[in-house]
């Protein structure tokens, strides 16, 4: 980080209470930072409250990053027409309250650039997915920003079929075999990759490596979609000065995650009308690709074993969860991108159990309705429309 001793004062001195839920989906995530301390003293009080929860580990696809997936976005003429066909996909996604998805069929005729842009990352994945097992591609929009209802954060979370997770009879965990993020600007907070899946019931989990993605204009990067990800902004480096001009001072993204054997419950294509309202065709993007098979550069580092910070994250009273991991050491640069050793500490991930009505810890049934109304959305069909 490029103040570390910065980002300890402000988060030393604050509490819960000024580190309230924000709401990042339709599906009630959220996400605050709680302070940073010393890890002897983390895992003390982990390894006194919570048992190991044993897990089945299955081999991961290793991270990919590419610095230029999309070429000349920098000078492009036609961004503010990309931003703002970003910005209207955004909010259809709110209304609908799911992400689109591409399948197979339907790629062979994309009805405008956003559309074609999910084709690409098909394309370029759909080998490491699986190959013939691929059925499709789901895609959304990301827009961060201080001035947006959402703020800055992006919550963490496994991206997963979020109708089958929360089915009444015979809940089961699906998940994408490939998650991605593609960066259309270079502002705002990194994505954090934890390499460690969900856990199967309460208890804890840790885990050594992980990544950290700083934005950077077109650069693209893909993990395996059983992940644990999300975008926290106290781990922002310094800000650009003077900053970037509207729209490039938002944080955008575009997100693609690719399925096989079958595509997450209750997702469609996006609306005829949507995609016929948007400015940019397929035509229009096609130069932007650049060559997917050329990896970019991954740095080395280790975590701080001296400074660890805490995430909670989950539906509130439902699926409550830690994340305990130690900074990134030494100075980190803007646009680039970090593999993680989290060394003897590792980053602890915990399932908290379900937190029952009216219990004193959750401040009461009547803090708890009002909790649910501030951050009541629709919920979310799809894999959560989460992303990076």
């Amino acid at each position: 980080l490029n103040s570390l001793g910065r980002i300890l004062v402000g988060c030393v001195s604050a509490t819960h209470a000024h580190h309230q839920s924000t709401p990042i989906s339709s599906a009630n995530r959220r996400h605050h930072a709680v302070v940073y301390v010393h890890p002897r003293h983390i895992h003390s009080q982990l390894l006194r409250i919570t048992p190991q929860c044993s897990m089945a580990i299955q081999p991961l696809l290793p991270f990919l990053v590419v610095d230029k997936l999309l070429v000349g976005l920098e000078e492009w003429p036609r961004f503010d027409e990309l931003a703002a066909d970003c910005r209207a996909t955004y909010k259809v996604q709110q209304t609908e309250g799911k992400s689109f998805w591409l399948s197979l069929g339907d790629a062979q005729s994309p009805r405008c650039g956003l559309e074609s842009l999910a084709v690409t990352m098909l394309e370029l994945h759909r080998a490491r997915a699986g190959g013939e097992a691929v059925v499709g591609v789901e895609w959304w929009t990301q827009v961060r920003g201080p001035d947006t209802p959402e703020g800055d954060a992006i919550g963490f979370h496994w991206d997963r079929d979020e109708v089958l997770a929360d089915a009444a009879v015979a809940p089961r965990l699906v998940h994408p075999v490939v998650a991605t993020v593609t960066y259309l600007t270079a502002v705002g907070a990194p994505t954090v990759v934890v390499e460690q899946q969900p856990l199967a019931a309460p208890g804890r989990a840790t885990a050594t490596r992980g990544q950290v993605s700083h934005p950077a204009i077109g650069k693209h990067i893909a993990f395996d979609g059983r992940l644990l990800h999300g975008v926290p902004p106290e781990l922002m480096t310094q800000p650009q000065h003077p900053p970037p001009p509207p729209p490039r001072d938002h944080r955008l993204t575009f997100l693609a995650n690719i399925w096989a054997t079958r595509p997450p419950t209750g997702i469609t294509r996006l609306p005829a009308a949507a995609a016929d309202a948007l400015a940019l065709t397929q035509a229009d993007v096609a130069p932007l690709v650049g060559d997917g098979a050329v990896p970019g550069v991954l740095r080395d580092a280790e975590g701080n074993q001296g400074a660890v910070c805490g995430f909670a994250f989950g539906r509130e009273g439902d699926e409550e969860h830690e994340l305990w991991m130690p900074l990134v050491r030494g100075r980190c640069r803007r646009g680039e991108t970090i593999a993680v050793s989290f060394g003897e500490v590792g980053a602890t991930i915990i399932r908290n159990p379900p937190t029952p009505r009216g219990s004193a810890s959750n401040g009461g049934e009547s803090a708890r309705k009002k909790r649910k109304k501030k951050n009541k959305k629709k919920k979310k069909a799809g894999s959560g429309g989460g992303g990076g």
